[in-house]
């Protein structure tokens, strides 16, 4: 599955990328609203995938192959800091692939890295969750984490995947 990504779906940033909300389980998110998009979610779990696949190389006695799988993941973990994190911000954004722009789009999707062997620092981790996901304005309301944040200009009361918790994504 790691190969496949790799070779079926990398882009020119050297992260894969998805098409459509429906490749992804986020459905009519407005994520996608303006073509394919390097996502912080799929390159998190691809990320996380590859340390699993180290892993289990190292207690089956694959040095070599839990080596180059390390290896490989720490490369991609750089590269998603490299790409999808805004350090002005302090926030990890999805990427529009046809020009390569950060989208100030906020959803659920771009905390997922943090969950990740990324390098960040656990200080910044918690000042973004701090500023976005406990923040009433955004995403911290009456329910709690919406598929958008409430002060984005997508959010909608009326649309599951632009607006209300979604129990799979506030999870």
């Amino acid at each position: 599955n790691t190969r496949w990504w790799l070779t079926q779906r990398m882009t020119r940033y050297g992260l894969v990328g998805t098409s459509s909300g429906m490749e992804e389980g986020w459905d009519n998110t407005p994520r996608f609203d303006k073509g394919p998009i390097l996502t912080c979610d799929i390159n998190t779990y691809l990320l996380i995938q590859m340390m699993a696949c180290a892993e289990f190389a190292e207690m089956i006695g694959e040095k070599q192959i839990a080596a180059e799988s390390k290896t490989m993941a720490d490369k991609y973990a750089r590269k998603i800091m490299d790409v999808l994190y805004d350090r002005h911000e302090n926030c990890l954004k999805d990427v529009l692939i046809a020009t390569g722009k950060k989208m100030d789009l906020k959803t659920p999707a771009n905390f997922i890295p943090v969950l990740g062997p990324i390098p960040l620092s656990s200080d910044k981790a918690r000042q973004m969750i701090k500023k976005y996901l406990l923040d009433e304005s955004k995403f911290y309301g009456e329910f709690p984490f919406p598929c958008v944040a409430y002060d984005e200009e997508t959010y909608s009361c009326d649309s599951w995947w632009r607006g209300p918790t979604w129990v799979n994504v506030a999870y």
